[in-house]
């Protein structure tokens, strides 16, 4: 079980993934390159992520569920789909 208030550091690690995947890479990324990015020791990640690849799908899902936030935030009902596919490219554009 978690310790209590440790979910900022974990946030951080996600956001220190998604960051790493950005600039190096999914085959580059280290379990250690994240560690440093995210500012904790590597026993603190693997203490939360056993392997790499349960790192990776906890980012991608955090990603996915933030991009599609954004979406759903800015598309309403009266805008035509090429409006609609501006905003999926700007929103998309902006987390890169």
């Amino acid at each position: 079980m978690p310790k209590v208030g440790m979910a900022p550091v974990r946030r951080e690690i996600v956001k220190a993934v998604i960051e790493c995947v950005a600039e190096q890479g999914l085959e580059a990324m280290t379990m250690d390159g994240v560690a440093k990015r995210a500012g904790v020791s590597k026993g603190v990640v693997d203490y939360y992520f056993a392997v790499k690849r349960d790192l990776l799908l906890e980012a991608f899902e955090a990603f996915l569920e933030s991009y599609n936030r954004q979406i759903v935030e800015l598309v309403r009902p009266e805008l035509g789909a090429v409006e609609m596919m501006e905003i999926a490219i700007d929103v998309f554009i902006y987390f890169f």
